[in-house]
């Protein structure tokens, strides 16, 4: 896959995440010292607290996932979901995702079309 070529076609394939969603992940932010209400970053400059709403997208293709990360310098409080789990950048501008946030796991099969390497398969391909 060619990263470079992708990025215009990447944001046709992020979709807002539903309001239930956004409100969960919000809530579960609440959580980090760095991504809550007026958390550590935002301490001394209470403009830069209502620069940074919270801000999900969902992504359906491991593909556009990586051209999203590949791009990098994304928001803080900027998060993006792809199957259960949620990424959201805890620097500003930066390209740091430490919080990985678990949403309710939906139980009916979503076949993406990829399968997952085992770890044998990662060992032998190293």
């Amino acid at each position: 896959m060619n990263k470079h070529y992708d990025y215009e076609a990447m944001w046709g394939n992020l979709k807002k995440v539903a309001p239930s969603l956004h409100e969960s992940l919000v809530a579960k932010c609440q959580e980090n010292l760095w991504l809550r209400r007026s958390g550590i970053l935002f301490e001394n400059d209470p403009y830069l607290e209502l620069d940074s709403p919270y801000s999900f997208v969902e992504v359906e293709e491991l593909e556009t996932l990586e051209v999203f990360f590949y791009h990098g310098n994304w928001s803080i409080r900027q998060g993006i979901v792809y199957g259960d789990l949620v990424f959201i950048n805890q620097v500003n501008g930066g390209d740091e995702c430490k919080r990985q946030i678990p949403r309710p796991i939906d139980t009916r099969n979503r076949p993406t079309g990829r399968r997952r390497s085992t770890d044998a398969e990662r060992q032998n391909a190293a």
